[in-house]
C-alpha cells in the first residue's frame, strides 16, 4: 500500500509541476491566429500536459522503484534520479511519436524531438525535486 501511495503522490507532485506549462501554452495558444486549422482548446492544452505529467510521474516512480529497489534515499544520487526522471518523462512521448511516424509517414522530426528533449529536461529536473523533498520528509 506504500507504494501505491508513493506512486500517486508523486504523480500528483508532477502533474502539479507540469499544471503551469499547459496554462502558458494554453494562453500563447488562445492569442495566436488560427487561419489554417482549428487548434486544440484551451482546456484540452491543460488537461494533456497536466495528465502527462502525472503520468511521467508514475512512470519516473514505477522506474525508479524497480531499478534501484535496493538503495536508501540518501544513496540515491541526484544525476542518477534525473536520468531516471528523463527516461521516465521521454516514454509517453516517444510511444506516440512512433506511433504516429510509422502513420503519417511525415519526415518532420524537428518537433518530436524537440518535445521529447523538453520532456526529458521537465522530467529530470522533477526528479531530482522529488529526491529532495523526500530526503527531507520525516521518516514514516
Amino acid at each position: 500500500m506504500r507504494r501505491f501511495r508513493a506512486l500517486i503522490v508523486t504523480g500528483l507532485l508532477w502533474a502539479t509541476v507540469w499544471l503551469p506549462i499547459g496554462i502558458g501554452l494554453a494562453i500563447f495558444g488562445a492569442t495566436q491566429p488560427r487561419t489554417d486549422i482549428v487548434g486544440p482548446s484551451p482546456t484540452w492544452l491543460v488537461a494533456v500536459w497536466t495528465g502527462w505529467g502525472a503520468l511521467s510521474g508514475v512512470l519516473f516512480a514505477l522506474t525508479l522503484s524497480l531499478a534501484e529497489r535496493r538503495r536508501t534515499l540518501q544513496e540515491l544520487s541526484i544525476p542518477r534520479i534525473a536520468v531516471w526522471g528523463a527516461l521516465g518523462s521521454m516514454t509517453l512521448p516517444l510511444v506516440v511519436i512512433v506511433i504516429d511516424r510509422f502513420s503519417s509517414y511525415d519526415d518532420d522530426w524537428l518537433l518530436p524531438l524537440l518535445v521529447l528533449g523538453f520532456s526529458a529536461a521537465l522530467g529530470g529536473a522533477c526528479a531530482a525535486w522529488t529526491l529532495a523533498m523526500a530526503r527531507r520528509a520525516p521518516e514514516a
